[in-house]
């Protein structure tokens, strides 16, 4: 197909060369030069009728009609050339003006302004125009005005003429202004590459034959014979054109009849504004001294002119506004942004420091926002955000300014201030207003606030300080139970900088063997025998020196740490009790207590086996400690449980009593044992705490669980325990935790603990 258009095209251009070379050579011979004429343009008419006919047949879509409506129009040029050919060559008498050739031609020119018209309108479905409406209108205004006054002004002054004759005459450049503003409309609206090249061929085709109209109608104001001279085959060329549209259409039907919506840019083409000063310049070259077309045209020009940069300017200023709305305020929310904030306190500072007050900045920050994106889905949180941002609103009235700086994370700010009551009540309002449920899609949601305070001057005396104080005892916050706040103070720097440094030390502190294990025995306390040990992890940093397990663990669960971290624990304890058990040292048992994010990793269970693979230690011999944290995911515990009881190893609940226990849950968890927590063995002279104590060794006796008392210190508290069948214990009062080499000793000397 492709190499066939381009012959079409190189047809085309031999078609024309040959045509005016005929006319050339028969110039002084009428008969022969309208013989030609006439041939070469039926023949012209022809190839047009039957490539765009062809496109018609193969096109699929609504724009087929559009390729038959040219198709009609290419035979009704044929025969308004058969009549001329008539005339001219069989009668051989000059055609008449105007003449039923003039009436099909106007036919054609009906048909294919109906058809552009029809094409543009499918186009407009997907494509606006109006952004080019404009350029359009002032376009087709200074090309009406030349147009009335050297062409249309003109043929209706000649005197003399029929009222058919100057009807048919002004009828060629009416059809060509409409040509013309359906012609650069569909330019306008053909934006992708292959629509631009078609209808560039169109528009080239409309443009000759324009200039052709312009001759035609030049010739019948001078009473000079059109037809038959150079001027038919700028007729013929347009039609050629068309049909040469139609084979790329052919080739090229996802583009040419696509109607998928796609992007249109404004164009504000310099073309028009030349054409401005075009007519201008002519004005003042004609030195008119009187209202014509041409001042009418240019009048409306700058009309036009003067109300777009209007229109412009009012449009440039809504959008000035709409940007700097969006500069300072959340999208989300509506709330002011941290540009905003950044302006805000500088003049809140200079306010307070002018007037001698204070003033407060709060950081607030929500718990656990993370979770309902993750379980409810984005949409829920943002819904959330923007309740929780209208009630912070109604909370605070008028006593503050807050912001949101994105995420979950806000900031208020306090101008004025007198006295901290004031910030107390704002605060305490916040907290109470936030414990009200939200309701958001049917979902009922609790979220708290974690907050910080730093106040002007006593905690920072420009923003940068403030805000980085605020952040600092909000994090505070959070670390002491979230939902609530605290106010910034020296020392919550010295708090954050040692938890860095705990975060930091623990990524290498296996690599370094800064970790070691310290084992505590495990007592029959009827015979005073140990049964088996506890592994508890110790951390000796070289710049902060022993750190508490009660500090460094929690920093560990935060991070993910603690997975790598349980897994050398474990599998350092079970080398150390298969090597004394190799040495022929008593068999006892080991615990090792597993965080609920270790319990909860996919590869767990395979991660037990291999080391008591790789250790060679007996399934029986290893007892895993877990939290009661992990009855809040009873399923999966479960599973998790009921695959270490096939492997072998036992399993307890350590701390029991002060979580998450329930009498359903202990009946069916596949556990071991459970370890009585040390708030209940204290004080065991409470009747209270005797009762407790009694009734779950009770219960996990009747359960078949093994029940052992932690943190005894006392023999008094032995007694008790045995008094309530409460058989084994672990405690200072057996032995503290001590190093391997150290806890080897009590296994050589075996010596009884009670």
């Amino acid at each position: 197909m492709a190499s066939f258009r381009r012959s079409a095209f190189l047809f085309i251009l031999i078609y024309f060369f040959t045509f005016c070379t005929w006319i050339f050579i028969f110039r002084e011979n009428d008969w022969m030069r309208f013989l030609g004429t006439n041939i070469f343009s039926m023949i012209g008419s022809m190839v047009s009728f039957i490539w765009l006919f062809q496109t018609y047949q193969v096109t699929t879509t609504k724009y087929r009609y559009f390729w038959l409506l040219l198709s009609i129009g290419a035979l009704f040029y044929t025969a308004a050339y058969s009549i001329c050919f008539y005339y001219q060559n069989i009668l051989s008498i000059a055609l008449p003006y105007p003449s039923w050739a003039d009436i099909l031609w106007l036919a054609t020119y009906s048909i294919y302004l109906i058809a552009f018209i029809y094409r543009a309108k499918l186009m407009l479905n997907s494509v606006s125009i109006r952004p080019f409406i404009f350029n359009i209108v002032l376009f087709m205004i200074i090309v009406v005005a030349l147009s009335l006054q050297y062409i249309i002004e003109p043929i209706c002054e000649i005197s003399g003429n029929s009222i058919s004759y100057t009807l048919v005459t002004l009828a060629y450049p009416i059809f060509d202004l409409g040509f013309l503003l359906v012609a650069i409309s569909l330019y306008y609206l053909s934006q992708c590459r292959d629509q631009k090249i078609f209808f560039l061929v169109i528009f080239t085709g409309f443009i000759i034959q324009i200039i052709g109209d312009l001759l035609y109608v030049y010739y019948s104001l001078n009473n000079t014979s059109a037809v038959g001279y150079f001027i038919d085959p700028f007729w013929q060329i347009p039609l050629l054109l068309k049909g040469l549209a139609g084979l790329y259409s052919q080739e090229h039907q996802k583009e040419t009849n696509s109607t998928s919506p796609h992007y249109v840019k404004s164009n504000y083409s310099i073309f028009l504004y030349v054409s401005v000063i075009f007519l201008l310049l002519l004005i003042i070259y004609k030195n008119y001294h009187h209202i014509d077309f041409l001042i009418i045209g240019f009048s409306l020009t700058v009309l036009l002119i003067i109300v777009r940069q209007l229109s412009i300017m009012k449009k440039n200023e809504k959008l000035m506004e709409e940007y700097k709305y969006l500069a300072y305020h959340d999208p989300l929310t509506s709330l002011y942004n941290r540009s905003k904030f950044n302006v805000d306190i500088q003049e809140v500072l200079n306010q307070a420091k002018s007037n001698g007050n204070m003033a407060a900045l709060l950081v607030i920050d929500l718990d656990r926002f993370k979770g309902v994106n993750d379980t409810l889905g984005h949409y829920i949180g943002d819904e959330l955000l923007k309740e929780f941002s209208q009630r912070i609103q109604t909370v605070l009235q008028e006593r503050g300014i807050v912001y949101r700086i994105g995420g979950d994370e806000f900031l208020i700010l306090l101008p004025q201030i007198t006295d901290m009551s004031l910030i107390l009540t704002v605060v305490e309002s916040i907290l109470k207003g936030s414990s009200k449920p939200f309701s958001i899609k049917g979902n009922k949601l609790v979220i708290t606030p974690s907050i910080g305070i730093s106040i002007y001057p006593e905690q920072g005396e420009d923003a940068e300080l403030l805000l980085k104080n605020a952040d600092a005892a909000m994090y505070l916050a959070k670390e002491k139970g979230k939902n609530n706040f605290q106010l910034y103070n020296p020392t919550i720097h010295n708090l954050l900088f040692r938890k860095m440094n705990i975060e930091n030390g623990l990524r290498g502190a296996i690599e370094k063997n800064q970790f070691s294990l310290h084992y505590q025995p495990k007592v029959d306390m009827r015979t005073g025998k140990m049964v088996g040990t506890e592994a508890l992890l110790r951390w000796e940093h070289p710049e902060l020196g022993i750190v508490s397990p009660a500090e460094f663990i929690p920093v560990a669960e935060e991070t993910g740490q603690i997975v790598s971290i349980g897994e050398w624990v474990l599998k350092t304890a079970c080398e150390q009790i298969k090597k004394w058990q190799t040495a022929g040292l008593p068999l006892i048992y080991l615990s090792v207590n597993v965080s609920v994010r270790q319990f909860q990793q996919n590869d767990f269970i395979q991660m037990v086996r291999n080391i008591l693979q790789e250790t060679h230690l007996d399934a029986h011999f290893l007892e895993l400690e877990i939290t009661e944290s992990i009855i809040q995911n009873l399923k999966q515990s479960t599973e998790i449980l009921y695959d270490l009881r096939v492997l072998g190893v036992r399993t307890s609940i350590d701390d029991f009593g002060t979580g998450y226990s329930s009498l359903y849950a202990l009946k069916t968890l596949p556990v071991d044992v459970i370890k009585l927590d040390k708030s209940f063995i204290d004080d065991l002279n409470d009747p209270a705490n005797q009762a407790i104590v009694k009734a779950i060794t009770e219960i996990g006796t009747s359960l078949n669980l093994q029940v052992i008392a932690e943190g005894i210190e006392e023999e008094q508290q032995v007694k008790m325990l045995l008094k309530h069948n409460c058989r084994y214990g672990q405690g200072y009062l057996f032995g503290r935790p001590v190093p391997a080499k150290e806890f080897e000793k009590h296994l050589l000397n075996n010596r009884n603990f009670v």
